[in-house]
């Protein structure tokens, strides 16, 4: 019954560096140099890029390409234009397209109307041993590339005609992976890559120097996976209109996983310092956005936190968590038949610095075991308008129906207390009037408390909790639930009858 399931002008500047890149192709049963070189010209086309060169030359098996230059007007406030020099495409015995591209880019970014002050950005973008091979056929050419290292750094940062001190130096180490792309009416890209290391370190000061910043990412063990349709679409638009290109078939999923990794952020202004640092042993994300589904996770382990500032109660604050996951997702597209929705919040093993305790809690009285929080819900939704349909942010009711919700894990627990629980409801979409709009759900959640009565009277020691306040949760804990197996556990049910009654412990609520 139930299933679960887990732009802007950077967005566009990445799309449009890889397509500079790894372009796509149209059905060849032999790859040839000139065919891929003009596909590379008809895509960036199709992109809404300008591709320019100083010369094409042909010399038996090898066609050079000098001069390559690929620019894109995003809107007046954002221009862009990587210089990519001299590439080499050389047609091998296998069938296949070795392709050599210059040591060195050079990407500039700024304002594409001359006369505005938002300033101008150049990168200097060096690869070592950047090798691609061009196979395929069948309407699609894969590329496969590898590089033992890409760096990148600031070449010159101008804001309204004043040079700035920034620094900023980024490496990609071990790169390796795999890009397949057709062409046609709907363009699709499949891509895999994997990298041994990422690492970025940005370092700033103010020009009147009472203020700087230093800031440094370290990740292991990067792997991706990524797929699109009508990436098209999405090129040619708005990023406020990106609906509209979900409405015609785009579509983007992807995940993310790395190792080991760890950051800095220090920032310092007018003689205070704030100070953020952080270590992961591993974690993940991922993304989908079609017309059909909306999904998105991450999730970290093994994470700790170390902060610094004069703001903060104590000299420096530190947190560790085993685990912390957050998911979602939902159905995007209209449909009579129930589609499958989820939604999680997991952090597990919270930890802080004892000095923190010890601000409300001196003397120990707490038992200061790690917190956890658990929330993983399923269920079953349709809508009457896919989610990128005008007419679903119009609507004045929400255009749908809840079918079906289950809660497959709940728990909290803190400071020697801990609260788990499950449950399911169906819900009749045809009686909104029980519970005023809502459609009436009818079901039930058992619920155990352990530790409850005793983190009670701790909060009353530490005069955290009035003794009247205590005395009326104790009261109430005793008229919804019942003792339960070990020392001091209470168990409940909580129940929505079939006429709307609202029962816990066999007592009426509503």
């Amino acid at each position: 019954m139930f299933d679960s399931a887990p732009r802007g002008r950077a967005g566009l500047l990445v799309g449009s560096a890889l397509g500079a890149l790894l372009p796509a192709a149209s059905a060849v049963a032999d790859i040839s140099a000139d065919r891929i070189w003009e596909i590379w010209q008809s895509s960036a086309a199709q992109l809404g890029q300008s591709l320019s060169v100083d010369g094409v030359a042909r010399a038996g098996n090898v066609l050079t390409v000098s001069g390559v230059t690929l620019s894109q007007v995003i809107d007046r406030d954002f221009a862009y234009s990587l210089t990519m020099g001299d590439i080499v495409f050389t047609e091998r015995a296998d069938g296949t397209v070795a392709i050599a591209m210059a040591p060195d880019f050079r990407l500039t970014m700024g304002p594409a109307e001359d006369g505005l002050d938002e300033g101008r950005l150049v990168l200097l973008i060096r690869n070592e041993g950047l090798g691609i091979i061009a196979s395929g056929g069948d309407g699609a050419i894969t590329y496969d590339y590898r590089a033992a290292s890409i760096v990148a750094g600031v070449e010159e940062f101008v804001v309204e005609d004043e040079a700035m001190d920034l620094v900023m130096d980024l490496a990609v180490r071990g790169l390796e992976g795999r890009y397949w792309i057709s062409t046609g009416a709907d363009l699709s890209v499949v891509s895999e890559t994997r990298a041994a290391g990422f690492a970025l370190a940005i370092s700033a000061e103010q020009p009147d120097g009472d203020g700087a910043f230093e800031m440094s990412l370290d990740i292991a063990d990067l792997v991706s996976t990524s797929a699109g349709t009508r990436l098209d679409l999405a090129m040619q638009l708005e990023p406020a209109r990106i609906g509209e290109a979900v409405a015609q078939g785009f579509g983007v999923s992807g995940s993310l996983g790395y190792g080991a990794s760890e950051f800095s952020f220090d920032f310092s202004e007018f003689g205070e310092r704030t100070y953020v640092a952080g270590t992961a042993e591993g974690g993940s994300a991922s993304l989908v956005l079609t017309g059909e589904r909306v999904g998105y996770s991450v999730a970290s382990r093994g994470t700790t936190y170390v902060m610094r500032g004069p703001d903060m109660p104590l000299p420096e604050i530190g947190l560790s968590f085993g685990d912390l996951e957050i998911a979602f997702s939902l159905p995007a597209g209209a449909s009579a038949v129930p589609q499958p929705m989820s939604a999680l919040v997991r952090l597990v093993d919270l930890e802080v610095d004892d000095g923190l305790w010890s601000m409300i809690d001196m003397a120990g009285v707490l038992p200061r075991s790690p917190a956890t929080l658990i929330v993983d819900l399923v269920g079953q939704a349709s809508l009457t308008y896919g989610l990128f349909d005008p007419r679903f942010a119009m609507a004045p009711s929400f255009p749908g129906e809840l079918h079906a919700l289950q809660l497959r894990d709940l728990r909290g627990a803190i400071a020697g207390a801990e609260l788990t629980g499950s449950g399911a409801f169906i819900f009749d979409n045809a009686d909104t009037t029980t519970f005023e709009g809502l459609p009436r759900p009818m079901g039930a959640v058992d619920l155990t408390l352990t530790g409850g009565t005793t983190l009670i009277d701790n909060l009353v020691q530490l005069g955290l909790l009035p003794q009247d306040q205590a005395l009326g949760a104790r009261m109430a804990l005793g008229f919804f639930t019942r003792p339960g197996d070990g020392p001091d556990t209470l168990v409940t049910t909580i129940e929505i009858t079939p006429e709307g009654a609202i029962v816990a412990n066999g007592q009426p609520i509503q």
